[in-house]
């Protein structure tokens, strides 16, 4: 993870950690109206607007068949056609997802109609297809309990006892996906009073009512200058929180055998906790730049916590999707270096001749190893125009330079390879 996602994603916990603070600790009531407001820039106004949800039919389909799913999205695709061409519109991107497994199928159903003779028939208004964030939320949710709910554990303070202590017989830690809101109400009051505590032990506080020195005057200050101060001073906690998992993934030394139970256990419901409620945070209040940040986070602890994670993966091909799967027309105004833009309009332009070139066997070609061809470079400020009749130059060119180039692209966008040249092929 990059230095700016670490930024991104403890300032915004200072912001939810100040919000807990300011509920339960008196002397910072004067900063809850400046810490209470989105936290990244203010919501869209369509998106405050109320949806509209039009029920569907119920059809008779079992999505464990994909002949079944292939019927189910033939369904989408003409109740989309049917609603805008009645109406004289263009048929726009329709967005479609589900959980994991519904999107995993959804996928499918569409790779199998790829080459289909129709737009229609290849599903290509179905797009994206993507996972729903309440998925996410329940498998963060599940991860919480699944490393802090011990039904034989009742030492005081523990997920399980505190569940006992507060009569939560609904809050069933072992089948959160059946239990979700029990569970979320009992996971969220855990992580509440676990911030407070640890505030007060960080500040050196008796309790909640003593207040430490130098507390600014908030007459003379604006709600912007209050949420300032509110960070700074919860940031040296919350550094202290993502620490260890900052070195564990920045691959710095990390001291394992700990023997303090006690200060871990607190730190992996504070870390964990976080998660969640910045997670919980975005779905309400969404946000680009927020939500890929916390993704990567999100992969990582889903990754580290069981290897064979589902989730984890949906997390990386969304990022893929962002990063390095965008359109030319979204891609080349997005870059922000000419360089960049130079290279990457050389690339667009020659993959169509490219994907035109011959593929046959001439005894010209047999001798182009990829290697060579791999590491032709290209020139961004004159490009080369590539032959398509069968001349013994254009029969050099085989289609592992078109292979190699889109390979590639992903590392030419990111910045990681100079726009003149490519690696070789292995």
């Amino acid at each position: 993870m990059h230095d700016n996602d670490w930024k991104v994603i403890t300032s915004d916990m200072c912001i939810l950690v100040s919000r807990v603070l300011t509920d339960f600790f008196p002397w910072l009531n004067f900063a809850k109206s400046a810490v209470s407001n989105e936290i990244q820039g203010g919501t869209p106004l369509k998106m405050k607007l109320k949806n509209t949800v039009i029920p569907l039919q119920i059809q008779h389909k079992i999505e464990q068949k994909y002949a079944d799913v292939v019927d189910i999205l033939d369904t989408y695709q003409d109740l989309g056609e049917t609603l805008y061409q009645g109406s004289g519109l263009q048929v726009p991107q329709i967005h479609i997802g589900g959980d994991q497994l519904t999107r995993e199928r959804f996928s499918g159903a569409k790779r199998l109609r790829a080459a289909a003779l129709t737009a229609s028939e290849r599903f290509e208004n179905l797009s994206p297809i993507t996972f729903e964030l309440f998925h996410l939320q329940m498998t963060v949710l599940a991860t919480f309990y699944d490393i802090l709910y011990k039904a034989d554990c009742t030492e005081p303070f523990t997920l399980y006892s505190q569940k006992v202590r507060l009569l939560r017989k609904h809050a069933e830690g072992k089948d959160v996906k059946n239990h979700y809101h029990s569970c979320r109400d009992l996971a969220v009051s855990f992580i509440r009073a676990y911030i407070v505590e640890a505030t007060c032990q960080y500040f050196d506080l008796k309790n909640t009512d003593t207040a430490p020195e130098n507390l600014p005057d908030p007459k003379n200050m604006t709600n912007n200058e209050i949420k300032h101060w509110m960070t700074t001073f919860v940031q040296p906690l919350v550094l202290n929180i993502v620490s260890e998992s900052r070195r564990h993934i920045s691959s710095e030394d990390v001291d394992v055998n700990r023997t303090d139970a006690v200060l871990s256990y607190g730190k992996v419901v504070l870390e964990l906790g976080l998660i969640f409620l910045e997670l919980c945070d975005i779905v309400k209040s969404p946000s680009r730049i927020r939500l890929l940040c916390h993704m990567k986070y999100i992969m990582l602890v889903l990754k580290g916590h069981k290897n064979k994670s589902k989730y984890a993966l949906e997390i990386l091909r969304l990022l893929c999707q962002q990063f390095a799967l965008l359109s030319e027309k979204t891609l080349l105004p997005s870059l922000g270096h000419n360089r960049k833009q130079r290279a990457m309009k050389v690339i667009f332009y020659h993959l169509p001749r490219l994907s035109r070139i011959s593929t046959s066997r001439t005894p010209a070609a047999s001798k182009m190893t990829s290697s060579y061809v791999a590491t032709t470079p290209i020139t961004p400020t004159t490009p080369t125009r590539i032959s398509t009749s069968r001349t013994p130059a254009a029969s050099k060119m085989t289609s592992s330079y078109v292979a190699t180039t889109l390979s590639q692209l992903p590392l030419l966008l990111r910045g990681f390879l100079p726009p003149g040249h490519l690696l070789p092929v292995k």
